[in-house]
């Protein structure tokens, strides 16, 4: 019925659609599998859409593909490495598979000889046929996502002390920088790293290395004492920043640009928003949760999936000011003390950035956390 024809065969039933699981038979490999059926971020390809996507691609467009073959050992290992690649290179390079036991004839037509055969098209080329082959001798994600990188133009900017003093200090915006030196191996795994924590803040914070080796006396007076350094220096209007800047103690670009989104939500309430009122008038965290839980009894909560309230007047008047946009959510996602980002309008980096469903459960969460205003 199921057209099972080796064992263990896993097969995954998602409603009417039944998928085969391909790759080797771990735990963390079956669930990559499928979370990349709900949220895909792998493109199977067949000889029209290869066509259409690839050889037809825009000249900023770079994508990856993997034609492999189902029986083939070394594409069943390479499977989940190449969907944790994919979603590391999410938004930058698209990726996708071209199964070459289904399709054939088009693999022999594109001069595949061995599987897996991994080939990148790169972004402004010429000629669109144009590829690039991998012959790492590694084919784990990191591996993968770091030739990837390679192939595209930087996101970042080299630094020299001169560039440090009047764009990073004496400029007007915020930069993260990487301190590293050309010998630190540590520092080599994390440049491309660095790269797409650039791509990821494109537009909002810029992104700068400063090489430690050839500015040794730069390095000195920021306090670097290791390397790699990742160091926020955020745009403070007419303070001067100080040479150290903010320490950032991670590697990961997605942690970094969480941590950097967050501090720019910090400095847009410390400074005066536009309901007119400072951060340390609007109210406390400890003052939210009795007003929530009011409204809770008034009103009712159905829960992240239930209907949207407005905020009452006193929540308005008492967070932002105003009652001119009475539009929940009354807390952020992170459990700040005011929620003025998800009220008021013209907030900057913050605004619009809530989704309705994650702050209804967060208003959950903080009704929760105070039973006895209940």
């Amino acid at each position: 019925m199921y057209n099972i024809h080796a064992y263990p065969t896993t097969v995954i039933f998602n409603k009417s659609s039944i998928h085969e699981y391909e790759g080797h038979h771990s735990a963390d490999g079956i669930l990559e599998f499928i979370e990349d059926l709900v949220n895909p971020v792998v493109v199977t390809l067949n000889p029209e859409s290869f066509q259409e996507l690839v050889k037809k691609r825009k000249s900023s467009e770079t994508w990856m593909v993997d034609f492999y073959a189902p029986w083939c050992g070394p594409c069943q290992a390479l499977l989940p490495e190449w969907r944790r690649m994919a979603r590391m290179l999410s938004g930058i390079v698209n990726v996708g598979t071209v199964d070459c036991q289904k399709h054939h004839s088009f693999c022999q037509g594109e001069n595949v000889r061995a599987y897996p055969e991994v080939r990148l098209f790169p972004q402004n080329s010429n000629r669109r046929d144009q590829y690039q082959s991998y012959n790492g001798w590694h084919r784990d994600a990191f591996s993968l996502k770091t030739w990837a990188l390679s192939s595209l133009p930087r996101a970042s900017v080299d630094l020299s002390p001169e560039d440090f003093k009047r764009k990073v200090l004496g400029g007007k915006d915020h930069w993260v920088l990487d301190f590293y030196a050309p010998w630190c191996g540590p520092c080599q795994q994390f440049a491309p790293e660095f790269e797409v924590l650039a791509r990821m803040m494109k537009g909002t914070v810029r992104a700068g290395k400063v090489d430690c080796q050839a500015h040794y006396q730069t390095c000195q007076n920021a306090g670097i004492q290791a390397y790699p350094s990742v160091r926020f220096y955020p745009h403070l209007g007419t303070t001067r920043r100080d040479q150290g800047g903010e320490h950032i103690n991670s590697r990961d670009a997605t942690v970094i640009a969480d941590i950097l989104r967050q501090r720019l939500q910090q400095l847009a309430l410390q400074g005066k928003g536009p309901c007119g009122r400072t951060a340390a008038s609007s109210p406390s965290s400890s003052e939210l949760p009795p007003i929530l839980a009011r409204e809770k009894r008034k009103e009712g909560f159905k829960g992240p999936g239930g209907p949207v309230r407005r905020c009452s007047e006193d929540e308005m008047s008492r967070v932002c000011g105003s009652t001119s946009n009475p539009f929940l959510p009354c807390v952020s996602p992170s459990g700040a003390p005011f929620i003025v980002r998800s009220v008021c309008p013209g907030m900057g980096a913050g605004t619009g950035l809530t989704s309705v469903a994650t702050a209804l459960a967060s208003v959950i969460q903080a009704l929760e956390e105070y039973p006895s205003a209940a």
